[in-house]
């Protein structure tokens, strides 16, 4: 799969980012692309939605977006995530793992 299927277009200023969060790691980081989506650490451990709310906290400080600019679409209790942004964060993202 090419590096940039770890998202989706779904109009002309938004995007859908295809996710596989990993959990309890010792540091929050972009690894990259992985299987079609985009690996990301997180320090938070997966419970009672604290890797969620990491994760969007995450997202919005290395995009310099708020965090009212994310929104989960589907994996709210599984580690394969899709979330919904604008477009304009998608070289903010690729900046950490390039």
């Amino acid at each position: 799969m090419a590096e940039e299927d770890w998202y989706s277009p779904i109009g002309e200023n938004e995007v859908v980012i295809h996710l596989k969060v990993i959990p309890g790691a010792s540091k929050n980081e972009v690894v990259g692309p992985y299987d079609g989506m985009l690996k990301v650490k997180l320090c938070a451990p997966p419970v009672d939605g604290k890797a969620n709310k990491e994760l969007i906290k995450y997202l919005s400080k290395i995009t310099h977006s708020s965090r009212g600019d994310f929104k989960i679409l589907s994996g709210l209790k599984s580690k394969t995530k899709k979330i919904q942004c604008r477009s304009s964060v998608v070289p903010f993202i690729s900046d950490c793992f390039a």
